[in-house]
């Protein structure tokens, strides 16, 4: 369990999915403030980005964003980019730590940093995990999940929905 490096924030959520409040900015400001990589969804419409799950509800500032990877350089940002376009938009930024990614139906997908972004029906595929985020919104443990035969060791990272009890529990 040594190789494990970090915990990855779902949509912002710290403690479990809260829809009300999740991919929201104050949301994801209270993660990256508490020493967390955060993972969020957005949209771009209108010429304007926004946030969002299922559809774009917030407006963005792209220079928010900026500014937050200035200031939390240490910390990464995987912006899911919920379609095309805006993953059109977000490539043109160039900042190491802001990492835009698109996907689809994909069992993994290789991220601009070499990571290997794992969807949770692919997790026990893996067998190189080390370069490896495993998006599992439910994972609150390290620890094999019995309850759905998925082993989390030694993967690079881990998104999830809950991880102040990952956080502790490692």
């Amino acid at each position: 369990m040594e190789q494990y490096n970090e915990n990855c924030i779902y949509r912002g959520n710290l403690t479990g999915p809260d829809k009300d409040k999740e991919n929201t900015e104050s949301y994801l400001l209270e993660a990256l403030e508490r020493g967390f990589d955060i993972e969020f969804d957005i949209w771009y419409m209108g010429s304007k980005f926004w946030l969002g799950h299922d559809v774009p509800t917030k407006s963005f500032s792209i220079d928010t964003l900026i500014q937050w990877a200035t200031v939390y350089q240490n910390q990464n940002f995987y912006v899911h980019c919920k379609h095309i376009w805006a993953l059109e938009q977000m490539i043109k930024i160039k900042k190491k730590n802001i990492i835009p990614f698109f996907h689809d139906i994909d069992q993994c997908i290789l991220l601009s940093d070499y990571t290997i972004w794992v969807h949770p029906n692919a997790i026990n595929a893996v067998s190189v995990r080390e370069n490896c985020i495993a998006v599992y919104p439910n994972c609150k443990t390290i620890k094999y999940d019995i309850n759905y035969d998925v082993d989390f060791e030694r993967f690079h990272g881990i998104c999830t929905d809950y991880p102040l009890t990952l956080r502790n529990s490692l």
